[in-house]
């Protein structure tokens, strides 16, 4: 993260992220140490995230805290700072539009220099993480090129920041994408469960991501990472929601397209079909867990108990995302 994010955005999380989620305190020695950085830069930094939110308190003899009665949580602050970065901004429109070198220095206002910079920044950074995709340039146009499923994971974990301020004030769920595609999610699935809005909220950020990739001309042949859909394609609810993506996207609403929009990650309580390379992997992961139980000594269990823990660690191990965060873990309950 450092080493992509602007100097003052790192600072700013890295403290955010420690005083919230690791620490109710810490000394101003400690804080400045873990920075790498003077008291006077720190305080300044404090100085900045307090004028628009007054979260960050010091108390003399125990040292700088997290005020989370102020109603701010982590992902709010996360999200509005990754809105501030030139180089998220960079990395935003390559994936939505694939611009000229040329065209995006114009539209986030920097040199063609500085953009050739940026990209080596994102390249060293997605290399550190072992990610098999990178930014290429080819014909003057900037494209995500690589694993195409990665592509989307990581992509989709930087619009749900992009818009967590929107999600906060209610502007996604307002929108009428939004409501098209959850009423089709909900009647997939409303016999079988209560989708959570956070649940529903991030695999739409996946959606939009894949319908961006999509209108790029980047399909995902690794069919086995999604769900398909199975509302009816005839019913008005469907269509509603093909005429949407099409007015926005402009692309063709077909089954290929509206079969690798849902990520298997995503309620996959609820979805029980896995194709057959995936039945093989259920198998080996049933043995697996079969395993550890049978290796844990004393352990007493009725048979519904050891179903239920099987039930459990399978969906975990099937259906955990290859990537599971943008730039900073923050996938705990905040």
């Amino acid at each position: 993260m450092k080493n992509v994010l602007e100097n003052h955005l790192a600072r700013k999380l890295l403290l955010i992220e420690e005083l919230y989620n690791k620490k109710k305190y810490l000394q101003l020695d400690e804080a400045a140490e873990l920075l790498c950085c003077s008291k006077n830069t720190l305080s300044k930094d404090i100085m900045e995230i307090n004028k628009n939110f007054y979260v960050i308190e010091y108390e003399k003899t125990k040292g700088l805290s997290f005020n989370k009665n102020k109603g701010v949580n982590f992902n709010y602050l996360y999200g509005y700072l990754l809105t501030e970065s030139t180089s998220v901004q960079l990395l935003k429109q390559i994936i939505i539009e694939e611009p000229t070198i040329t065209d995006i220095a114009y539209d986030i206002f920097i040199s063609e220099s500085k953009v050739r910079k940026l990209i080596g920044k994102w390249n060293e950074y997605l290399k550190g993480r072992n990610f098999s995709f990178k930014i290429i340039i080819d014909k003057n146009k900037l494209i995500l090129a690589g694993n195409e499923t990665d592509i989307r994971l990581f992509c989709h974990y930087m619009f749900f920041g992009l818009n967590y301020t929107d999600i906060y004030d209610q502007t996604t769920s307002d929108s009428q994408l939004y409501r098209l595609y959850k009423e089709n999610i909900k009647k997939q699935y409303s016999s079988k469960c209560n989708i959570g809005d956070y649940e529903l909220t991030k695999a739409y950020y996946f959606m939009i991501t894949a319908l961006y990739r999509i209108k790029n001309g980047h399909y995902d042949n690794v069919f086995e990472d999604y769900h398909p859909f199975k509302v009816s394609f005839s019913s008005t609810l469907y269509r509603n929601l093909e005429t949407k993506i099409t007015q926005v996207f402009n692309v063709e609403v077909d089954t290929k397209l509206v079969n690798q929009i849902i990520h298997h990650s995503y309620f996959k309580e609820y979805n029980q079909e896995l194709a057959p390379i995936m039945l093989e992997v259920k198998e080996k992961y049933e043995r697996f867990v079969q395993n550890i139980i049978d290796c844990i000594p004393n352990l007493i269990l009725t048979e519904e108990t050891t179903r239920k823990i099987k039930e459990s660690l399978l969906l975990i191990l099937l259906h955990s995302p290859q990537i599971k965060y943008f730039l900073v873990d923050h996938n705990i309950n905040v």
